[in-house]
């Protein structure tokens, strides 16, 4: 049986629904930020989307207190 992709593994790429909960938002997040073009996007193929994680964690940003 092949070993599930998760976010944490070794790929620097994730679908949408990885991604939102590597960062902890929804999916429809993701998808609204790639909409909005807050979030770089890939296309793996005719459906699949793929995002880097690295943009994944660009997006977030740091509350000062």
């Amino acid at each position: 049986m092949p070993k599930p992709v998760t976010p944490h593994s070794e790929s620097p790429f994730c679908s949408p629904v990885q991604g939102a909960a590597y960062i902890g938002v929804d999916v429809r997040t993701i998808y609204r930020w790639i909409a909005d073009h807050r979030l770089t996007a890939y296309r793996a193929g005719s459906h699949r989307i793929r995002i880097r994680k690295t943009d994944l964690e660009a997006v977030l940003t740091q509350v000062s207190e």
